[in-house]
């Protein structure tokens, strides 16, 4: 991924940030952990994301169409800042997705809102 250009990259990223945020909404985790990496499946178990998503209403009030702002290239993967609204929350809100490059195309490693 550090060879593809930030539209390349958005490209990829966009449809991962928009089916995750679709099932954290509604609450779908197999969905949810669809793309992520083993080490990520392990972190978020199912009960760790029904417990955030009772936790935090954002996790369950994110619009559609998040805007890409930013691409970060890093040895851990490549990772979008994308800004981020809700249908429940006022204010902006940042979302993170790192993704990095596997034999079978790209995993998520890590992946934030706040």
């Amino acid at each position: 991924m550090k060879n593809l250009s930030e539209s390349e990259v958005y490209k990829i990223a966009n449809p991962i940030w928009e089916s995750m945020s679709s099932a954290s909404n509604s609450g779908d985790y197999e969905k949810f952990i669809s793309h992520f990496s083993t080490e990520l499946k392990e972190l978020i178990t199912k009960e760790r994301f029904e417990s955030q998503a009772k936790e935090f209403p954002l996790l369950t009030s994110l619009k559609n169409n998040a805007m890409p702002v930013a691409c970060i290239r890093r040895s851990e993967g490549t990772t979008v800042i994308y800004k981020q609204l809700s249908s429940a929350l006022e204010g902006e809100f940042i979302g993170q997705l790192t993704l990095k490059k596997t034999k079978n195309g790209c995993e998520v490693v890590n992946a934030q809102v706040y």
